[in-house]
């Protein structure tokens, strides 16, 4: 991508070097950004954007996922070919190969 021209519009926050993968999960209303350095997803208010939860998580963190009733955010773990699953609730993960 280019270099931007100017400040982006709306608003930014620091959640972590290198953000990548974002979903929004309904069922938690939580936010889910996945950064690197360390690898790890972090779950964040959507409408004040402070920091609920950080979870760490086995790989590069780039693509990420929902389940069909959310709650559980799925991220690619592309190096070990493997899916974590991370409950946003708890932050308990689950690692299927």
């Amino acid at each position: 991508a280019p270099t931007p021209g100017g400040e982006p519009a709306g608003r930014v926050v620091p959640v972590g070097y290198s953000p990548e993968g974002i979903v929004l999960d309904p069922a938690s209303g939580l936010l889910a950004v996945g950064v690197r350095r360390p690898d790890r997803l972090v779950l964040l208010d959507p409408t004040t954007l402070a920091v609920r939860r950080t979870v760490d998580v086995p790989g590069t963190v780039r693509h990420l996922g929902l389940t069909a009733g959310g709650g559980t955010v799925l991220v690619a773990n592309e190096a070990a070919d493997e899916l974590v699953e991370v409950d946003t609730a708890t932050g308990l993960t689950r690692t299927t190969p």
